[in-house]
């Protein structure tokens, strides 16, 4: 699963990134990443304080699970992903608060197989 989603550049295009590898893959805006939910009324989100809506935490009504995500003009380097969620340990805990998690397992499961040349 993904680490967090960028809002990256001025379009704010929504873009989510690994914390494992740190790749990035964009996303549909109002689609719930764990579980596909587009009805607008099932998805929400928490931000930490006034006026900082560059971060928050998006929620699923359906699955309970959120994403935090972050506004970024440039994409952010693999470390800086792992310290901005460190940074915002402050919506971890609204969004537990309310009930919410995220995903216990680590993503898709990936399967191939190698066939002789």
């Amino acid at each position: 699963w993904p680490l967090l989603a960028e809002l990256r550049g001025v379009e704010r295009e929504r873009v989510l990134r690994c914390g494992r590898c740190g790749t990035a893959w964009r996303a549909q805006w109002l689609r719930c990443t764990y579980c596909g939910e587009a009805r607008h009324g099932q998805l929400g989100a928490l931000a930490a304080a006034a006026g900082l809506e560059s971060r928050k935490a998006e929620t699923c009504a359906t699955c309970r699970y959120y994403l935090k995500s972050v506004a970024a003009l440039t994409p952010l380097s693999h470390l800086d992903l792992l310290v901005t969620d460190l940074e915002t340990v402050e919506l971890d805990v609204a969004a537990r608060e309310r009930g919410y998690g995220r995903p216990p397992a680590s993503g898709y499961r990936v399967t191939c197989r190698v066939a002789p040349a």
